[in-house]
């Protein structure tokens, strides 16, 4: 595991030297009125991130507009050129008034084999996070393809904040939604902090995301391009989400005319039904927990081999305790769970 610490220059830099090391290149844009917009919008919401940019720079040897191009236009391109996911995230409460949540990130095969965990310690504030290092077919194998973009996150006030894909192909100029976890991560201690966040900010393109806390609030933000809609627990006690919208934003949901044979409603039905089922319990269990997402007969266990697509990690946590379970690459038979050790706190 990777483990970063100082301030937002100091640990770019970290970052450059290790890309360094890699050969991870760095080119300018052909977009570069983009790429200025996208400049201007991050004066304003995120100036850290430029920070970062300048010592990542600093430390490998390029220039500025080199790198902004890939840390601030690197998502809307790789959403025109590929953007299709699954991942399945949910919440619920036992009986117990213990809350659980539950996370399968789907992707590419490669990425259970090469997936990062890693932490950042910035002055009074951390967090880890968990990223597919940009893979996204055998060819991204190598480390000069890699790139840490955190899409499960936590951080030292047990907040979690995960994304799933969302069929949305609209853009606009906003904050890349890799920088969106990791902000709230750095800025945020609870559930409610992080939806003023989301008032506050601009995302550059559609995504759902799931935000839980240590008291048990738990919310989903689906986040169209210009407007966003929220999910609180429902009244009996569980919170499911997958990758189609649900209520208000349905009408900018396009996947119905793109991925008409998505996997998505199955696996949203069978995880708020498991969950509901957990949730009458009062001895629910981490093994309880893992036959839901990793069971051979469930659709929220991913294994497609027409979309190239599978379940390749998986989270169980209870944030409440910081006890936090990882499997990674379910579908190798040497797979286990591991507490993961959150010397975040």
């Amino acid at each position: 595991m990777y483990s970063f610490t100082g301030n937002h220059f100091e640990i770019a830099q970290q970052f450059g030297e290790l890309y360094k090391s890699w050969g991870v290149s760095f080119s300018d844009t052909n977009e570069q009125d983009l790429l200025k917009n996208q400049v201007g919008v991050y004066e304003q919401y995120a100036p850290e991130i430029l920070e970062e940019i300048r010592g990542l720079a600093h430390a490998y040897g390029a220039s500025f507009s080199q790198v902004a191009s890939r840390y601030l236009l690197g998502e809307i391109f790789f959403i025109r050129s590929f953007g299709r996911r699954c991942c399945s995230i949910g919440g619920f409460c036992d009986q117990a008034g213990k809350n659980w949540v539950v996370r399968n990130y789907d992707w590419h095969p490669v990425v259970g084999e090469h997936f990062q965990r890693y932490s950042v310690k910035l002055p009074n504030r951390s967090y880890m996070a968990i990223s597919d290092m940009g893979m996204v077919n055998e060819a991204s194998i190598p480390k000069k393809h890699h790139f840490f973009l955190p899409w499960d996150v936590i951080n030292h006030c047990g907040l979690f904040i995960g994304i799933t894909f969302a069929y949305c192909w609209k853009e606009q100029y906003g904050i890349a939604n890799s920088h969106v976890t990791r902000l709230i991560a750095e800025r945020c201690k609870t559930v409610d902090e992080a939806l003023s966040f989301f008032e506050n900010i601009p995302v550059a393109s559609g995504k759902n995301f799931f935000i839980a806390d240590r008291t048990g609030d738990m919310a989903v933000v689906q986040h169209g391009v210009t407007s966003f809609d929220v999910r609180k627990l429902e009244k009996d006690g569980i919170l499911a989400l997958t990758n189609h919208y649900v209520g208000p934003l349905e009408a900018e949901d396009q996947i119905h005319t793109t991925s008409p044979n998505s996997t998505t409603w199955k696996r949203y039905d069978r995880l708020a039904n498991d969950m509901r089922i957990l949730s009458q319990k009062d001895d629910v269990s981490f093994h309880d927990l893992c036959h839901m997402m990793n069971g051979e007969m469930t659709p929220v266990f991913q294994k497609n081999p027409d979309t190239s697509t599978e379940t390749c990690w998986t989270l169980l946590m209870n944030l409440q305790e910081n006890d936090v379970r990882l499997i990674g690459n379910p579908h190798h038979p040497d797979s286990r769970m591991e507490k993961m050790i959150l010397d975040i706190f």
